[in-house]
């Protein structure tokens, strides 16, 4: 299946669920990927089992107005023991700024390599 057809078909599905009652954070997270047009990728920034540099990353980048994505956060809850890692994805136009911004900030060591 063609990438872009795949995030077309996701951003629809997360379109109909954003506003049915959910935490406001889900919704800003269905609104920021919905916005999408299609073209932009996700790429993978960070992998991690440390909620505690899950939450700080995310911080830098909501403070960065950085549009980011935590990917299996439910799978790391269902599991008690952490053996499932979270990732956090970040649009391929903002990936250099976001890799900037962690390693000015001390989480280099944390960032994944970059493939491209």
């Amino acid at each position: 299946m063609d990438a872009s057809i795949a995030k077309a078909q996701v951003g629809a599905s997360l379109q109909a669920f954003a506003g049915r009652g959910l935490p406001r954070e889900i919704n800003e997270v269905f609104s920021t990927y919905t916005q999408c047009d299609g073209d932009d990728a996700l790429r993978e920034l960070v992998r991690t089992n440390d909620a505690v540099v899950i939450s700080a990353i995310e911080a830098l980048l909501k403070g960065a107005g950085i549009a980011h994505m935590i990917a299996d956060q439910n799978i790391s809850t269902v599991e008690p023991i952490g053996i499932f890692p979270r990732r956090i994805l970040v649009d391929e136009d903002e990936f250099a700024a976001a890799r900037r911004l962690l390693v000015d900030a001390g989480f280099g060591n944390e960032l994944r390599p970059d493939k491209a």
